[in-house]
C-alpha cells in the first residue's frame, strides 16, 4: 500500500463528509491508499457519517476511542497505518482536486523521505482567504538538517508527507496532552530524514473557523500554549544532547529552539497577560536556561530583536506596559 491518510476527528460532523470526499475523489486506486479515521470521543454524529461512507469505500477505517486529544488519535493512526507514506489531514479541512496524484508522483520520482507543500487558507464558504507559501526558494533535495538550517520551518503536520519507515525506525510519536505538538514532531522527523524537498504545489485547504483551537483567545488557553512551547523546546534539546556542536543536526535543532524561545518572548510582549503568568513563564525560561535568549543560530534580524529582549529591564517593561 502506498499511502495512509490519518484523520483525527472530534465533533466535526459538519465538515467530515467534505473532508473524506475530497480524498476519495483524487483518482487513486482504492487499494493504493487507506483513510484511517480516529474518532476521538466525539459526541456528535460524525462517526455515523463516516460509517455510511465505509459501506462503499472499504479503504476507510473507522476507529472509536475515548477522548484523549489530537496527538493520541494521530499516534494511534501511526500504529495502525500500513502505507509506505503517511500524511495527516484535519477533519474540518480538505484536499485540492487531483493534488494527491501529483504529490505522490513527485515523491516517488525522487524517493523522498519527507516532502512539504503549499496550502490555501479558506473560509466556511470555500472562498480562498490566502494562498500560503512558506518557502520562496526551491533548492532541490536536501537533508532534513540542511532544510531546517535554510528555512524557518512550519510546524504543521498537515503540510508534510513522509515515509512511515522514519517514524517506525526512530519510534517517533507526538507528545500527548499538549498543544503545538507539531512544533516538536516535525523537527524530530526532519532530523532523521536524508531526502527532503519543498514542492511548490497546493495540496491542502485549511479551514479557518472562529471556534477552532487556533482561534481560542482566552488567557488560560494562551498561557497553556506558552507552557507547551517550553515543553516542546525541552524535548528538542534532548534530541541533540549527544550531538557535537558542529554537527548539522545540532545547528538545525538549536536554531529551531532559539526561534521558539524568541517566539515566547514576543508573545509575552505583544499579548496581555496577568502578572502571575508573566512571572511563571519567565521563571521557567530562566530555570531551563532559555532566558537570556540564545541566538547564535538565528538570522541577523532575529538576533537584533533577541539582543534587545535580553536587556531584562527593557523586556519586563515592554511586557507590563
Amino acid at each position: 500500500m502506498l499511502l495512509s491518510i490519518i484523520i483525527a476527528m472530534y465533533n466535526t460532523e459538519k465538515y467530515i463528509a467534505k473532508c473524506l470526499n475530497s480524498i476519495l475523489t483524487q483518482g487513486l486506486k482504492a487499494n493504493d491508499y487507506e483513510i484511517i479515521v480516529i474518532d476521538d470521543g466525539s459526541t456528535d454524529k460524525g462517526a455515523d457519517i463516516v460509517e455510511k461512507l465505509t459501506m462503499d469505500n472499504p479503504n476507510i477505517i473507522l476507529i472509536k476511542k475515548e477522548n484523549g486529544g489530537q496527538s493520541s488519535a494521530r499516534n494511534m493512526g501511526f500504529d495502525i497505518a500500513r502505507g509506505e507514506y503517511v500524511m495527516c489531514v484535519d477533519s474540518d479541512d480538505y484536499l485540492e482536486p487531483n493534488s494527491l496524484i501529483k504529490l505522490l508522483s513527485l515523491i516517488k520520482k525522487d524517493d523522498l523521505d519527507v516532502a512539504s507543500f503549499n496550502f490555501n487558507k479558506v473560509d466556511e464558504s470555500g472562498t480562498i482567504i490566502q494562498e500560503k507559501k512558506y518557502y520562496s526558494e526551491h533548492p532541490g533535495i536536501m537533508t532534513g538538517a540542511d532544510f531546517m538550517c535554510k528555512f524557518v520551518i512550519v510546524g504543521a503536520m498537515c503540510l508534510y508527507i513522509f515515509k512511515k519507515e522514519l517514524i517506525d525506525k526512530h519510534n517517533l510519536r507526538l507528545i500527548e496532552g499538549i498543544f503545538q505538538e507539531d512544533e516538536e514532531f516535525i523537527p524530530q522527523l526532519l532530523s532523521y530524514a536524508k531526502r527532503v524537498k519543498y514542492l511548490d504545489i497546493i495540496v491542502y485547504n485549511y479551514l479557518e473557523r472562529s471556534n477552532s483551537t487556533t482561534q481560542n483567545k482566552s488567557i488560560e488557553h494562551r498561557a497553556k500554549l506558552l507552557n507547551d512551547l517550553i515543553v516542546v523546546i525541552s524535548h528538542l534539546q534532548k534530541r541533540i544532547k549527544s550531538e557535537p556542536e558542529n554537527a548539522p543536526i545540532f545547528k538545525a535543532i538549536s536554531r529551531k529552539t532559539e526561534q521558539l524561545s524568541l517566539s515566547i518572548c514576543l508573545r509575552l510582549i505583544r499579548e496581555k497577560y496577568p502578572e502571575d503568568i508573566i512571572l511563571d513563564i519567565t521563571k521557567q525560561m530562566k530555570q531551563k536556561k532559555l532566558y537570556p535568549l540564545n541566538y547564535k543560530h538565528l538570522k541577523a534580524s532575529q538576533r537584533a530583536i533577541a539582543c534587545m529582549i535580553n536587556l531584562e529591564s527593557l523586556f519586563l517593561f515592554s511586557i507590563k506596559r
